[in-house]
């Protein structure tokens, strides 16, 4: 076990990203929301960036402007829409509730074709968008419904 948190370590130090199993490990009971929705979106964001440089790498206008759009740009702000939905969701019944609209229009996000293009895209790039991005929902809908 103790070898699996050096080795967890070590990623996060020399990568600059925290390994899955870890980022889950280190979520408690008491970590915001907010927090676990960014902690996902942050592991996620490094490889979108990633694809933006290859989608700009071809000089392809259409590309380009796939690029340039974005997480927020490919979700339709769904992204946007949950962090605000999280950062309230503590305050009332009522923002818990939004939180959880917000959780389910992202979810329906990820099982777009959409979602699985950028997934299984063909330029070698690995996303993890619905495996990431689903789990970091999975935790807040357990949070929510406590």
């Amino acid at each position: 076990m103790a070898d699996d948190a050096a080795k967890a370590a070590w990623v996060t130090r020399v990568l600059g990203f925290t390994p899955p199993a870890a980022a889950a490990a280190s979520r408690g009971p008491k970590q915001p929301l907010v927090a676990i929705w960014r902690e996902a979106k942050e592991e996620v964001d490094a490889g979108i960036s990633s694809l933006q440089g290859k989608l700009r790498q071809h000089g392809h206008p259409v590309l380009k402007r796939i690029a340039d759009g974005g997480m927020n740009g490919v979700t339709d702000r769904n992204s946007v829409g949950i962090m605000a939905a999280l950062m309230e969701a503590e305050s009332s019944p009522a923002a818990r509730a939004k939180a959880a609209q917000a959780v389910a229009s992202f979810r329906a996000f990820l099982a777009t074709e959409i979602a699985e293009a950028i997934d299984d895209n063909p330029f070698g790039v690995t996303i993890g968008l619905r495996d990431t991005l689903g789990r970091a929902l999975d935790d807040i809908d357990q949070r929510l419904a406590a």
